[in-house]
């Protein structure tokens, strides 16, 4: 049985209350949703819509209006209920099941997916698994929203957080020290991507890249600083928004 390990999200919830103005952090990826979204609307087909790792389905109700139907999956029993309760305010067009993506039957297809802060926190194994299980879940053409941490060093830098005495503790690990870290119940270890690693994870798999957009700058205080550095390098940026297209076969 999985059990994420940040209890509560108090890990992330320290984040944004301690480091970050809590409109800046909420409004910042809002902007870079909403070029998700500006996606989405331009087919007038139905969109079937698949959520890997919904959490407590934090993003429901943001993509809700986009689309026509979302299954959601969440390894974690406590998350999946909490989605279970949250999806109860859409009426039906949610379902929510207590599994992974191996859970998926395999005549399933979806037009449009989402990974939202899901591939950092898993061995590179299990992101090969998942990124080969999208491509045989999409339709033709079918787009892939994925949320994750950013870098702007060459390489991959690692981390491990947790939370002691109400103040989060982050330090600096190595690769192998997150790889053992891996599903450690009292905190959480994470990559933190450099530019092209999760890029190139997706083209091999036979993604397209089509968007990159950065947000929750370091330094930043309002989303109005965003825009001004609307196509930077990422630099102080720590997450980053890509969007996928599989290739038409």
């Amino acid at each position: 049985m999985y059990i994420y390990p940040d209890k509560n999200d108090a890990i992330t919830k320290h984040i944004v209350a301690e480091e970050f103005d809590t409109s800046y952090w909420e409004d910042s990826e809002n902007l870079v949703l909403k070029y998700v979204f500006d996606y989405l609307v331009k087919d007038a087909q139905p969109i079937h819509m698949v959520d890997i790792g919904c959490g407590t389905g934090r993003l429901f109700g943001k993509f809700a209006p986009y689309v026509d139907t979302i299954q959601a999956l969440e390894p974690d029993p406590k998350r999946f209920s909490n989605s279970c309760d949250e999806a109860k305010n859409y009426s039906g067009k949610i379902t929510v099941e207590n599994s992974d993506i191996s859970g998926l039957q395999d005549d399933k297809r979806f037009d449009f997916a989402l990974v939202s802060h899901i591939l950092q926190h898993i061995a590179p194994s299990a992101v090969a698994l998942i990124i080969s299980s999208l491509y045989s879940h999409m339709v033709d053409g079918g787009l892939v929203a994925v949320t994750t941490t950013h870098t702007s060093s060459a390489k991959d830098e690692y981390t491990y957080e947790c939370v002691v005495d109400g103040k989060r503790i982050s330090k600096a690990i190595t690769k192998d020290t997150f790889l053992e870290s891996v599903g450690n119940k009292d905190g959480i270890p994470a990559c933190i991507f450099a530019d092209n690693t999760v890029p190139e994870m997706f083209r091999d798999a036979g993604f397209e890249l089509i968007m990159k957009k950065y947000y929750h700058y370091s330094n930043h205080h309002s989303i109005e600083e965003d825009l001004l550095i609307h196509d930077s390098d990422g630099t102080g940026a720590i997450d980053v928004l890509f969007l996928f297209r599989k290739s038409r076969e």
